[in-house]
Parts: structure tokens; C-alpha cells; sequence
């Protein structure tokens, strides 16, 4: 039997970064940290990127899902959703570290972040 050793992801948060974790499809973990969001490899535990544009508190993170089928040329598009307290909403584009969209409602807070289940996904060759 093999021990594990105890790892720690470290940053600092704020209680209002409380929920705003999601588990990805492809295994990836995205989290607030502050105004950051944090997307790390759990198997090795180590933080993979880093994306920030946020101006105030992450509250809601939330991965897009994959309504297609991959091979080798045509992978993986990694799309995420995150939402601030002031009410922004991001669309990432995670490998490029990019936001692609941009969503307000004034500053009405965020309530929830989802996938709806018969979204439209089209890729752009």
C-alpha cells in the first residue's frame, strides 16, 4: 500500500469565494481565489493557469460541457463560466487564458452559473 502525502493548494481567500469551485469533465479543477480564477491538475496537484480579469470577488465558477465527439484533430475546447460579486460574467476561453464573452445585468449579484441542456455549441474551425 502506498501512502499519500498531504498536498496543499495555496491562496488566499475571501468567505465570499465560498462555492465558487467546479470539477470539470477532463478532470480539472476551477476555483475563486480572490478576483482570480485558479484552474488546477488535481492529479499532480499543481496550478495549470490563471486567468484574470475580475475586478471583485469570484463567487460562481462553472465548466462548459462538451456536447461533441474529439479526436486528434479536433480536441478539447476548454470553455469555462465564472461570476463576480459586482455582477460580471466571464466566458474563458482556458487554454488561451482569454475572456470570449462578457455578460452584465448592472450590479445585480449573480444568483448561479449553468449549462443549459440543449446548448448550441459550434466550433469555429
Amino acid at each position: 500500500m502506498k501512502l499519500l502525502c498531504p498536498r496543499v493548494i495555496t491562496g488566499s481567500l475571501t468567505a465570499l469565494n465560498k462555492g465558487a469551485v467546479d470539477w470539470g469533465f477532463q478532470g480539472l479543477i476551477a476555483y475563486g481565489c480572490e478576483n482570480i480564477v485558479v484552474i488546477v491538475e488535481p492529479k499532480i496537484v499543481q496550478v495549470i493557469q490563471a486567468l484574470e480579469k475580475h475586478r471583485c470577488a469570484v463567487v460562481k465558477v462553472k465548466w462548459a460541457k462538451e456536447n461533441y465527439c474529439h479526436d486528434l484533430a479536433s480536441s478539447y475546447n476548454l470553455r469555462l463560466a465564472s461570476a463576480d460579486v459586482a455582477g460580471h460574467i466571464f466566458v474563458w476561453d482556458v487554454a488561451a487564458a482569454v475572456t470570449t464573452a462578457m455578460f452584465s445585468d448592472g450590479n445585480r449579484p449573480i444568483q448561479g452559473v449553468k449549462n443549459e441542456k440543449n446548448e448550441n455549441v459550434q466550433r469555429q474551425p
